[in-house]
């Protein structure tokens, strides 16, 4: 295969200042599909799976795929913020990247996530109907010897993707830690129900105690009757939170051929594919901010009569990703 990553698409000299879009490949490895694409606008890098030669595991999972994909994004990115997206599998490894960088010091930043048509996870575990085995959609002029290859990973692929420890965000009611500054004193916080304590054993301006976040900003909290003013780092409340997350959803199932046993069959792609956001509600509602359809099903995302309608939703998720404030992706 190509370099690791690869260049897809190089941004135009009028767009120079797009971030970057890397993509991680499907669960079948490769990312011939994102080759596909015209113009996004914007440099786009493409993830293949590493091991998809050798065939050879994950031990450590989605989680320790994810590491070494960071490594590979620091190679082509050394800094800055980029997009983070993917197709099917690729969007699942795209969280977990995303919730490494979000716990560790890093001067790399993902401004968001592109899920292309990736269903939550525990959908397929509470689903009761019989799963057909996912098989690759591949063009008649692929060798035998990728066919095998791309079926092989998308084995290992659900396999990984039933073993994840999907990452959390804390939710309202959890606690965040960060530090802030009242008046001349240090204190450490956690929200929502601040808990405060002051870092200096000599002060006694005031003891430990909870503070509730008043309703004209989330700068101001009340501590005993007392109104609190401090100032924090908006970066750290950021790495809270999942990371903006735009969905781009098939309108079709993947057709079937009916089963022997008269029961119905599904693809385990298409096991969420009744729900506006693919089971995701079920995961933390933060996290998808819009939702594009996708004209096809899951499998004819880069078909030629479907690729042209997918990079033009793929530019619109880009675009509404680098809106300067959540409010503006609706």
């Amino acid at each position: 295969m190509e370099k690791n990553p690869a260049l897809v698409q190089a941004a135009p000299s009028f767009r120079q200042g797009n971030h970057p879009l890397v993509l991680i490949h499907d669960g079948g490895g490769t990312t011939f599909g994102y080759h596909c694409l015209p113009s996004l606008q914007r440099t786009v890098y493409a993830i293949h799976n590493p091991h998809f030669y050798s065939g050879r595991p994950w031990p450590g999972g989605i989680h320790a795929m994810a590491r070494i994909y960071i490594e590979l994004i620091r190679s082509s990115i050394p800094a800055g913020k980029f997009i983070l997206g993917g197709w099917s599998f690729g969007g699942l490894v795209s969280l977990e990247i995303a919730s490494i960088l979000s716990r560790e010091q890093t001067d790399l930043t993902v401004l968001g996530l592109v899920m292309m048509d990736s269903i939550y996870p525990g959908s397929v575990k509470k689903h009761t109907s019989n799963i057909t085995h996912e098989k690759p959609f591949l063009g008649d002029r692929c060798r035998p010897e990728i066919r095998m290859l791309c079926s092989a990973m998308m084995k290992q692929s659900a396999r990984m993707a039933e073993q994840w420890e999907i990452p959390t965000w804390p939710r309202s009611c959890d606690s965040i830690s960060m530090s802030l500054k009242w008046k001349t004193e240090s204190a450490s916080v956690t929200t929502q129900d601040l808990t405060l304590e002051a870092l200096d054993s000599n002060s006694d301006r005031w003891s430990s105690g909870t503070a509730t976040p008043t309703e004209d900003t989330s700068k101001c909290w009340t501590h005993d009757d007392s109104k609190i003013e401090f100032d924090y780092d908006d970066k750290i409340l950021e790495r809270q939170q999942p990371p903006r997350t735009v969905l781009l959803r098939c309108q079709e199932k993947v057709p079937v051929l009916p089963a022997s046993t008269g029961s119905e069959t599904i693809f385990r792609v298409d096991v969420a594919r009744d729900s506006p956001h693919l089971g995701w509600e079920d995961y933390d509602p933060r996290l998808i901010v819009a939702v594009l359809d996708l004209p096809g099903h899951h499998y004819g995302l880069f078909w030629p009569g479907n690729v042209v309608a997918t990079a033009a939703q793929l530019y619109s998720a880009c675009e509404m990703l680098e809106a300067p404030n959540r409010s503006d992706v609706v």
